[in-house]
């Protein structure tokens, strides 16, 4: 299988830098505060005194599974503070939403290994009665912002052949626990301004719910949407590419779907052997549930307990 392709930047653009760096800022606008510590009630031997850092959209559950499994500290602030906290000894290991790992120094230089666990992708989702399957990222833009070189208010301006003035209308989640808006604004809309007539639902719920009722309404998710929903997800297509791709695993994985961000687990190389403990967390079924339970995408299980071996050693 292919290697996910890279980027070009390390993160998104400031909107995803400040979100990834503080979850409240993606919702709620409040600051990211003090390091979390979490004290496993029993930590093993081989796992005392291990420090994992994180983004802080993983605080809570996805964070209790380490401090439970024998981390004493935990430290997710953020994938900005993350990377501080390695390169300073403030911790063993981490893990970061990186938009382009090969822009990190220390992983490009093999003196930290950065191994896919999980991605955050944006789903675009619309009624089962539109008779649309793709869309590319430039008529997206339009529908989410005024200030684009398209401006696309109705089906009819996505695809011609609709022949309808029925005007479109944008929703999108934000629940302050995932980086849905912050990553469609940087990817899509180029950092630009969401419309002021964009209406986001801090319930992924009420969200998708929108679109069951009201065919006019497009969303973007976190994760597509039940089956027998009565809701569609479209392929958006790729500007390297050219094609459409929906956003399964296969193509977060290889890189195909445009609106997506990877989850790595990073261990510098000097860390390996005192870091070793975390590797069945890391691929643990336990964090996967969690990880799914949040509205992230796991990367395929045998896949990933494959690609860590690489940290076994």
């Amino acid at each position: 299988m292919r290697s996910p392709a890279l980027f070009r930047a390390l993160f998104l653009s400031a909107a995803l830098t400040a979100a990834a760096g503080t979850a409240a800022a993606v919702a709620a606008g409040s600051a990211g505060g003090s390091p979390s510590t979490g004290t496993a009630s029993a930590p093993t031997a081989a796992s005392a005194g291990l420090t994992l850092a994180g983004s802080d959209l993983l605080r809570g559950e996805v964070e209790k599974t380490f401090t439970a499994g024998g981390c004493v500290a935990s430290r997710f602030d953020g994938s900005l503070p993350g990377l501080k906290y390695l390169r300073d000894g403030r911790a063993d290991a981490a893990l970061l939403f990186l938009q382009d790992k090969g822009s990190v120094p220390e992983i490009r230089s093999g003196a930290w290994l950065a191994v896919p666990v999980a991605f955050q992708s944006v789903v675009v989702a619309v009624n089962a009665l539109v008779p649309v399957e793709q869309i590319n990222l430039p008529t997206l833009a339009g529908i989410y912002s005024h200030q684009q070189p398209v401006n696309v208010k109705n089906w009819r301006d996505v695809a011609p052949v609709l022949k309808t003035d029925l005007q479109i209308i944008p929703v999108a989640q934000r629940t302050g626990h995932d980086l849905v808006a912050p990553l469609f604004r940087a990817r899509a809309l180029g950092g630009k301004e969401y419309r002021d007539t964009v209406s986001f639902y801090a319930d992924a719920g009420r969200a998708a719910e929108q679109v069951r009722v009201n065919s006019n309404v497009v969303a973007l998710l976190a994760r597509p949407p039940a089956k027998g929903a009565n809701l569609r997800v479209l392929a958006v297509v790729s500007p390297r590419t050219g094609s459409a791709y929906l956003p399964t695993a296969d193509n977060l994985f290889n890189g195909d779907y445009p609106l997506s961000i990877t989850l790595y687990a990073v261990v510098p190389v000097k860390n390996l052997a005192r870091a070793r403990p975390l590797l069945s967390l890391f691929e643990s079924d336990a964090l996967a549930e969690k990880l799914d339970a949040a509205g992230f995408v796991n990367v395929e299980k045998t896949l990933k307990k494959n690609l860590l071996k690489v940290l076994d050693r």
